[in-house]
């Protein structure tokens, strides 16, 4: 005879699906979770990867994913929420993403594309970063200015550019200077050394511009004409930096188009002017080169291949 309680099977059954049913609720919440914390990686990369992203871009991300790692620790620690398994993998990515900050020091031109942002400049450091890191950042970003751009000869600046002022007074008459006008300039006031603003670090103590408002990108807001000329030295630095990609998506899509550009049947364009042409198409795409430009561009490569006729083999590619 069976000495076991009768419906004693039936209340274990029932106790291992609520505790199956328990675990498969557990398991759906941190999938949840972990769903939410990689939403903001996942839209992070795609910020970077898009066609008018630049360096800038970079510095700001991190600081993103700092922040939100702080505000998701605060509420996995402790409370209603409280799981440490959340928290023991916000410390692991924090691990890897202080690494990522120590890096900087080595690499000065993430912060000197943050520093040439117009919409952030210094001010960007003092709302957002340690003070103690404020000077330290901005000396490795002046770094590549002192070395690089400061000692550039000025660009001359188009006639067209200038107004077209006459400061000429034909009914002004010579006279006699008479004991007022000495007097006068005994108390005309000096004029006062006006600080050069083509200098990468009367850049960043400027006030700050709000890009999101123009529509437009730090690196469109450097390649306008009037930042050339008020910048004629700091805007080669700017255009330099800022037109680095943040991410390698778009230098690998480039070497795809490169191959589609080159036929495989016959390697007659030059290396140096496939170069060219892929650079001509990535500003195209970009909206930096009108679409006579670029027409004009292409036909002068290709006519300078034509009249080398000649054909490349591998040893050519591989000088590149």
């Amino acid at each position: 005879m069976d000495g076991s309680r009768p419906g004693a099977g039936a209340e274990g059954e029932s106790a291992s699906g609520a505790i199956s049913g328990s675990a498969r609720y557990i398991e759906c919440d941190t999938l949840k979770r972990t769903e939410k914390f990689l939403s903001v990686s996942a839209s992070g990369t795609l910020w970077v990867e898009g066609s008018e992203a630049s360096l800038s871009q970079s510095l700001t991300l991190m600081d993103a994913i700092l922040t939100f790692f702080e505000d998701q620790k605060v509420l996995y620690k402790s409370g209603p929420e409280k799981d440490l398994r959340m928290v023991h993998s916000i410390e692991m990515g924090w691990f890897i993403l202080d690494k990522y900050y120590a890096l900087l020091e080595s690499t000065p031109a993430y912060a000197a594309a943050m520093l040439l942002d117009p919409s952030k400049r210094k001010h960007y450091l003092l709302q957002n970063w340690p003070e103690e890191w404020h000077q330290k950042t901005i000396d490795a970003a002046n770094s590549i200015w002192q070395k690089e751009y400061v000692h550039l000869t000025h660009e001359s600046i188009p006639a067209a550019a200038v107004a077209d002022i006459d400061t000429s007074n034909p009914s002004s008459k010579k006279r006699i200077e008479n004991e007022l006008d000495r007097l006068k300039l005994r108390l005309r006031v000096q004029p006062t050394p006006q600080e050069d603003e083509d200098t990468f670090m009367a850049f960043i103590k400027d006030k700050t511009i709000d890009l999101d408002a123009l529509k437009i990108t730090p690196l469109q807001w450097w390649l306008a004409p009037e930042q050339r000329r008020r910048y004629p030295r700091l805007h080669r630095m700017a255009i330099n930096i800022l037109s680095i990609p943040p991410s390698s998506a778009e230098p690998e899509q480039q070497f795809s188009g490169a191959r589609r550009t080159q036929s495989w049947d016959r390697l007659r364009l030059s290396p140096q002017n496939l170069q060219r042409l892929e650079c001509m198409g990535n500003w195209f795409a970009r909206k930096l080169i009108s679409s006579e430009e670029l027409l004009a561009m292409i036909v002068e490569a290709v006519e300078m291949d034509d009249e080398m006729d000649i054909d490349f083999d591998e040893e050519d590619w591989d000088m590149i």
